[in-house]
């Protein structure tokens, strides 16, 4: 929906975006639907995987990753899909 302003508003049952900070923009930069291991995030970003980790526990709180059993992370949000709790 078009407003007066020219500006697009989000369908009312959209997701609203989750900003991400700058600092962790490389690391959620690797996330996508699928399942990605956590060596294979620190080799697509370039940092340690002690690095990534952090980030992506930083991603995690404001729901922009999700963490999956073995050391699998995805971009967060919107699925609808819920895993396993450990």
């Amino acid at each position: 929906v078009s407003g007066s302003n020219g500006i697009e508003a989000a369908p009312a049952d959209a997701e609203p975006a989750i900003a991400i900070p700058p600092a962790l923009a490389p690391i959620a930069a690797c996330l996508g639907a699928d399942l990605l291991h956590i060596d294979a995030i620190a080799l697509a970003s370039g940092r340690p995987p002690g690095e990534c980790l952090a980030a992506l526990a930083e991603l995690e709180l404001i729901g922009a990753a999700e963490q999956w059993p073995g050391g699998n992370f995805r971009r967060g949000g919107g699925s609808g899909e819920r895993r396993n709790e450990r």
